[in-house]
């Protein structure tokens, strides 16, 4: 039946054919429509799971308890106060007990900034003992936006350290108002 149907030659034939490839582009069709649909679902299935989330996030969140967050964090001091933070700073590491060997504040002219934002780099070599290297750095992040960027400790005599401490110091450029 298939021998008789391959050596038939008529329009039929041609039509036949014709139907069964369109047959199986159709199914070829409805295979890659099924799976754009089943991906659409899924998106939209995440994008409702994730807008519950942020539903559910949001009527649970606590606005006091955030702003009294935001008041304990330490803001950008203003580009004028540098000098004093730099004092401060070293301050710190006096009244923890440590001896200042050298101490080099970075200059504002050399500031690196983005956009509003800038900070400058200070070092500090001190000796002391563990305890009051502990203690100065436990206060030396407390007053100001001020992150120690490296410190590299090394142990001395006499149960004594030295300690190199990089720290930045940042600060807002322009009018903007610290509170």
């Amino acid at each position: 039946m298939i021998q008789e149907f391959i050596k038939d030659k008529s329009a039929w034939q041609k039509r036949i054919i014709g139907l069964i490839a369109l047959i199986f582009v159709c199914i070829f069709a409805v295979l890659v429509l099924d799976s754009v649909r089943m991906e659409m679902l899924a998106s939209r299935n995440s994008a409702a799971a994730k807008a519950a989330q942020q539903s559910k996030w949001l009527e649970d969140f606590d606005y006091a308890e955030n702003a009294q967050i935001l008041e304990t964090l330490l803001k950008p001091v203003k580009e004028e106060d540098i000098d004093i933070i730099q004092a401060r700073q070293a301050e710190i590491l006096r009244n923890a007990g440590l001896t200042l060997d050298k101490i080099s504040n970075g200059d504002i002219s050399k500031a690196k900034i983005e956009k509003r934002l800038g900070y400058v780099t200070s070092t500090a070599d001190v000796n002391g003992s563990w305890d009051n290297l502990v203690t100065a750095l436990n206060q030396f992040e407390k007053e100001a936006l001020v992150v120690i960027s490296d410190c590299k400790i090394t142990a001395g005599k006499d149960s004594e350290v030295s300690a190199k401490i990089s720290y930045n110091i940042y600060f807002t450029k322009g009018a903007e108002k610290n509170k």
